[in-house]
């Protein structure tokens, strides 16, 4: 078994990039907020219909040239809704953060409790866009060479 002080094995080094994403869907005034859904100005909470009080996840699971492909829950919105999502690292320093207006081109049902988005951007702040997706060239980066390094190919 591995001694958990090695500076070799540092489990930090396989952690995923976390994120917190809350969506709005400004069709139908619902709102996927801190895992809950809510409806309306008042934002009154659905009653959990899970047994298990499940927490809702909204996901990035696709960067695109123009939007991105969201894994969200069943019921979340509809084709040609347009949505906006406040996104924010939660492991990441610094903290990094990006609200967006999308458009929901289609809908893909994946399973039972949810669904796939495909979005085009309507509205983004481009300097906080760049500094989002750097935070993911760098990580994307550290990998490279992990695995650079581990093959015997450092610096490259």
């Amino acid at each position: 078994m591995p001694n958990r002080n090695d500076p070799l094995i540092n489990p930090a080094d396989f952690e995923t990039i976390k994120l917190k994403i809350n969506l709005l869907n400004f069709t139908t005034k619902g709102e996927i907020r801190d895992g809950k859904r809510s409806y309306g100005t008042e934002m009154k909470k659905e009653k959990n219909k899970s047994a298990s009080g499940e927490k809702l996840e909204v996901r990035i699971s696709e960067f695109l040239d123009d939007g991105l492909i969201l894994e969200i829950p069943s019921k979340t919105c509809a084709e040609n809704h347009n949505i906006e999502i406040q996104v924010t690292t939660e492991n990441a320093i610094p903290e990094v953060s990006f609200k967006a207006t999308l458009r929901v081109n289609s809908i893909q049902k994946a399973s039972p409790t949810l669904d796939i988005a495909e979005t085009t951007f309507l509205q983004k702040d481009e300097e906080e866009w760049a500094k989002f997706l750097e935070v993911f060239n760098q990580r994307q980066n550290e990998i490279k060479n992990f695995f650079n390094s581990v093959r015997g190919f450092e610096g490259l």
